[in-house]
């Protein structure tokens, strides 16, 4: 039998996932975030970005294109580090979400806003 989960959106573990991510809280970035943004949204102006960290059994799921914490610049590679996931919100409306590394100190020093994370898929 396997013990993988089944998260899709008609999954058998779907109600455990959507649980897993509303538990979590969104951070505010004490700066502008430092990473480098897809083309698609470089001609958009960005509102609001925030940071929360993912939950321990869905981080592997989540894909992370880089190694840039978004918070200070620098690379996490060897770190103390935190799997979390970016929501930026432009000023158009689209919302955009991000799967990130972010090193535990800069993580730490974001204000939390007492927001439920945004469930992923």
């Amino acid at each position: 039998m396997s013990d993988e989960k089944d998260y899709t959106l008609d999954g058998k573990d779907r109600a455990e996932w959507d649980r897993l991510w509303s538990a979590k809280t969104q951070r505010r970035l004490p700066g502008p975030c430092m990473l480098d943004l897809p083309r698609e949204c470089k001609s958009e102006a960005l509102k609001q970005v925030t940071i929360f960290d993912d939950p321990p059994e869905a981080a592997g799921l989540v894909f992370r294109s880089s190694d840039t914490c978004p918070i200070c610049g620098a690379p996490t590679a060897g770190c103390d580090r935190v799997a979390a996931s970016l929501d930026l919100t432009f000023a158009s409306g689209l919302t955009f979400g991000m799967g990130v590394w972010a090193h535990r100190l800069c993580f730490e020093r974001c204000a939390d806003t007492g927001i439920p994370a945004p469930i992923p898929w």
